[in-house]
């Protein structure tokens, strides 16, 4: 860890890690059960075929491509710059890969696909290579997917393809949690009902399901399905549906297609100019997620460049607190780290190194949360376990203790990323400038103050850490210090590959030093001082028995929550990203996506329980 907690949130953590998790944890959804018949994948558990015998790519545009006039729809879609499907039943992914390519072949250069699927469980990633070598049509697709494969873990994931063209956002777990974990932005344009058979599932089919089907639609929106089956149509109707039969696929007589009987409207979309205020992490990774949707971007800092306060720092270490006790917060954790992981490899930069990260268990806290972790899963996709010996020879220096190993993690160079954030041609950069006031106007205008004079912008989000308490009113946040140690290299710990943590954490070698972290205190002082060089060191004796020559060091204040988690979202029309304390390079990517869902108003990336947890005004 870089900062020790409060004595109340450490119990509070301490108490749900030791918690026995069940068999089938949050971390670990199990993969679908399923055997094969032929070529085809056959549910054990439902007693079903994922799909028609007469194959699933020629199923998925008979049944949801035409039974929803996708192409039509497409080509007359110049009203709107995303469209937003929703799917019960993932399955294989067959109908998403065929939608996919149904999208980019109509050339949507300028558009976004919204893909928003519901399951239980998804096939491992070995069987879905499998199924995907059945369809060498969607070869560019599913080998675009295979990249950034989901985990199998309940809650949330969003993940882009294709350059950001399409963003599938799969959520995992019970059909009656998952769907009530939608939220109002969630409105749906046609909607592929593609659970097994009702019979088998009846579960999905259910009237209340399906009356949440129609709660995230709008008046245009459509559905279709394979199933004709009374109990489908009726309690389609039911639940507010305009119901028809058409022609069905394969053996199939007939299949039902509709319409929503909602009077709920879709917003037109228009690009907007924004003003982002705080050029951290946290506010050049929001300006990036705006400006490619097509937003104008101002962004502003008092400061002469980017990556000035808590981001401040050489490097942000990016890696999990996880528990595997199910809550809001471990939830947020888990997901943000996995998207913030994918989000780095997807930029392409080399201020991003993904190295992996390892956690040392040091202490009965971490060794206890160990413990608690390998009995949610052991596959390794996640994290590995290693005994001193094990991490030492893959270190590549001696270390005290074993631990958790995090493949996915690493570091990014906090001043090179936020360069790199912010080269787009819709942002512009502000700099030494400081914003005095920000208000909304009872004409709905929101407008920044600077140098007494107003200008004017769509949205403001600020994201200026711990000085976000200067220009908006928010309890339940606090700076605290943060003061890194710049240690000179030695033969002993050169050679180091990846960050390694425990009470505090030391980077490889970066610029001839490496970097030791962090002090956590409520002192004010913006300068160096000795006092907190030597609570660094002293950390370190956990990770390793070498002696340490500091040659400088930075400080930074951080924005820490009462419970750690970030503050999200619109206080009277005013977006907030603050809070992320030590885990803005974690947290920030997740974030910046939920803000930019939010004022898209499209599908978020983050769900109704965790996203009412970052609640920004949650502490007023």
């Amino acid at each position: 860890m870089k900062a020790s907690l409060s004595t109340k949130f450490h119990q509070e953590i301490n108490n749900n890690i030791s918690k026995t998790p069940s068999a089938n944890s949050f971390l670990n959804t199990e993969f679908a059960d399923i055997s094969w018949k032929g070529n085809q994948p056959f549910s054990n558990k439902y007693d079903d075929l994922y799909s028609s015998i007469k194959g699933a790519e020629e199923e998925a545009k008979h049944v949801f491509i035409s039974g929803n006039s996708l192409t039509e729809r497409w080509k007359d879609n110049d009203k709107n710059s995303t469209f937003n499907i929703g799917e019960l039943g993932f399955g294989a992914g067959i109908n998403f890969l065929v939608t996919c390519k149904k999208w980019l072949d109509l050339d949507n250069k300028n558009k976004t696909l919204n893909y928003v699927a519901f399951d239980k469980s998804i096939l491992n990633i070995e069987d879905t290579k499998r199924v995907f070598k059945l369809y060498p049509n969607l070869k560019k697709v599913s080998e675009d997917f295979l990249k950034v494969f989901p985990l199998n873990v309940k809650g949330t994931q969003r993940i882009h393809l294709m350059d950001g063209r399409i963003s599938l956002t799969l959520i995992l777990g019970e059909i009656e949690e998952t769907i009530s974990s939608l939220n109002n932005n969630n409105l749906i344009d046609a909607w592929y009902l593609d659970g097994f058979s009702p019979n088998k599932n009846p579960e999905m089919w259910t009237e209340d399901i399906l009356r949440l089907v129609n709660k995230f639609s709008h008046q245009e929106t459509t559905f279709s399905t394979y199933t004709s089956a009374r109990l489908v149509k009726d309690n389609l109707k039911n639940s507010g549906f305009e119901v028809h039969k058409s022609q069905g696929f394969g053996n199939k007589r007939h299949m039902l297609i509709g319409t929503s009987g909602t009077n709920q409207k879709k917003e037109r979309e228009s690009t907007k100019k924004i003003a982002i205020i705080g050029a951290g992490i946290a506010g050049c990774c929001l300006a990036y997620k705006l400006a490619k949707r097509g937003h104008t971007v101002d962004i502003y800092d008092k400061s002469n460049s980017a990556s000035t306060g808590a981001t401040g720092n050489k490097i942000l270490v990016t890696y999990p607190r996880l528990s595997a006790h199910d809550s809001s917060y471990a939830r947020f954790c888990l997901h943000s780290f996995l998207y913030a992981s994918r989000f780095y490899d997807q930029l392409k930069t080399s201020a991003w190194i993904k190295s992996g990260v390892f956690l040392m268990s040091h202490d009965s806290a971490s060794k206890k949360r160990e413990t608690s972790l390998l009995s949610a899963r052991q596959d390794n996709l996640i994290f590995e376990q290693f005994d001193s010996h094990e991490i030492s020879s893959k270190a590549g220096i001696k270390l005290n203790n074993g631990g958790l190993f995090f493949p996915h993690g690493g570091y990014i160079l906090s001043e090179e990323i936020c360069k790199d954030l912010l080269e787009h041609q819709k942002i512009n950069q502000i700099f030494s400038t400081k914003i005095t006031k920000v208000k909304v106007t009872k004409e709905n205008k929101t407008l920044i103050t600077v140098n007494s004079k107003d200008h004017e912008y769509t949205h403001v989000c600020i994201c200026s850490g711990a000085e976000s308490t200067d220009l908006i009113q928010i309890n339940g946040v606090n700076p605290k210090r943060g003061q890194v140690s710049y240690i000179e290299s030695s033969s002993e710990y050169k050679d180091l590959n990846f960050p390694v943590c425990a009470g505090g954490y030391l980077s490889p070698l970066i610029e001839d030093i490496h970097v030791l972290g962090s002090s956590y205190s409520n002192n004010k002082s913006e300068e160096v001082i000795e006092e907190e060089h030597l609570e660094n060191i002293k950390k370190l004796e956990d990770i390793f028995s070498f002696k340490v020559n500091v040659l400088g060091g930075n400080v930074g204040f951080r924005a820490v929550t009462k419970d750690r988690l970030p503050l999200v979202g619109a206080i009277e029309g005013i977006y907030l990203n603050a809070g992320h304390g030590s885990r803005g390079s974690t947290s920030a990517p997740i974030c910046a996506e939920f803000i930019s869902d939010h004022i898209d108003k499209t599908p978020t990336s983050i769900d109704q329980e965790v996203s009412l947890a970052l609640r920004a005004d949650r502490f007023n």
